[in-house]
Formats: C-alpha cells, structure tokens, sequence
C-alpha cells in the first residue's frame, strides 16, 4: 500500500465557514492523504512549533485563497515557506481579489483551482465545484482522472425528469379535456412535477454529509 499524501491547509480565520463546508468534499481522500489544519492543534501545545513541524512534514499545501488570507501575516509565512521548500502548492481560489497582480500567487496561475479560475463564491452550485476541485486534485497529486460515470447519471436523470415534464402537460391537457375542470387538470400536472422532483432529488437537494469532516 502506498504511502498517503500529508496535505496541509493553510486559510485565514474569516474564511472558516468556506474551509469546513469544502473539508467534507476532501474527506473522500481520507483513505489517500493524511490532512491537517489548524484546529487540529491541541491545548497546550506551542502554536507556531506544530505548525513549522507540520509545514515540514507535509508534502502539499492547499492554500485557501480570498482577500483575507493574502493579508493574513500567519498565512504569507506559510505560503513564503512552503515556496522556498520547494513543497507543491495549489491554491484554492474563495472569493474574488486581484491575486493575479499578486507576485506569491502569480506564479501558481496554471495550478489554481477551480481550473475556470472563478472564485468559489461565484459559481452558482457549491457542492458542484468543490466536487470538480477535488476531481482536479485527485488528477493532479494521485493521477486519477475523473469517472465519467457520475456526469452520465447526471444527464440520464435530466434527461428522464424532462421526459416526465412533457408527459405531465400532455396529461393535463388530456385531463382538462375530458373534465373541463382546471383543478383537476392541475393536480394531475402538480402529481408529474413531485415525480420529478423525486427524480432530480439527489441533483437539486444533495445529502448534507457535515459527519464527514476530514
């Protein structure tokens, strides 16, 4: 069995929210890397010494990338280490900020995740991104490439919810024809609309997976 990756997170305190809701996309990793972050540390222990050990000791930084942690000092030192260790890093891009004209992040332009280069917080589907982020990563640090399987099962069930939909006009109408009653014609439409529902359930509402966190 191969030795897993030591990958450390390096993000500032404003993003927390960000860092835990995309911790629980990498916890699909746990049986390929070994993860650590900050609140990782443990009472008592000597803040800035675990964090240079286990800087040290890793083989990735993921660095969290927004307006914030460019300005945050304890992640620069991180950042400015983990370059001049020649350590791989690959920055996660948050939140929107001018990081091109930034010379630290410049450097990493064909490294940066989302690949489309978009902020997180700009893509309209979270957990979608951050699954395209982990795909990326999986791909670049393990050389796994993406299963296309997943994106088949997606476009087979819009594919199936659709079909529904135009099955469920087609019976409305047929309905209202031969009630000529607009209710029931609309109950019969609302009964296709919940099949569909429950069709693209897994798409439009995912599971909440917050006992995941790596």
């Amino acid at each position: 069995m191969s030795q897993k990756k030591k990958i450390f997170f390096t993000y500032s305190d404003t993003d927390k929210t960000q860092f835990n809701n995309l911790c629980l996309h990498f916890s699909v990793l746990h049986d390929k890397a070994e993860f650590w972050y900050k609140d990782k540390l443990m009472g008592g222990d000597d803040t800035e010494e675990v964090i240079r050990q286990k800087l040290s000791e890793s083989d990735i930084l993921l660095h969290l990338l927004s307006v914030y942690s460019a300005n945050d000092t304890a992640c620069k030192k991180q950042i400015e280490y983990s370059v001049a260790s020649e350590k791989k890093v690959i920055p996660v891009l948050l939140s929107s900020y001018d990081w091109k004209t930034d010379h630290t992040f410049s450097r990493f332009e064909d490294t940066i995740l989302p690949e489309d280069q978009q902020p997180i917080d700009l893509h309209t589907n979270f957990n979608e991104v951050c699954t395209k982020i982990v795909q990326d990563l999986k791909q670049s640090v393990f050389g796994e490439k993406a299963s296309r399987k997943s994106d088949n099962n997606r476009t087979f069930y819009w594919i199936l919810a659709s079909v529904v939909f135009l099955i469920g006009i087609f019976s409305s109408i047929v309905v209202y024809r031969f009630f000529n009653d607009w209710i029931i014609s609309g109950i019969a439409f609302l009964l296709f609309v919940c099949i569909d529902l429950l069709i693209l359930r897994r798409l439009l509402f995912p599971t909440n997976i917050s006992s995941l966190k790596i």
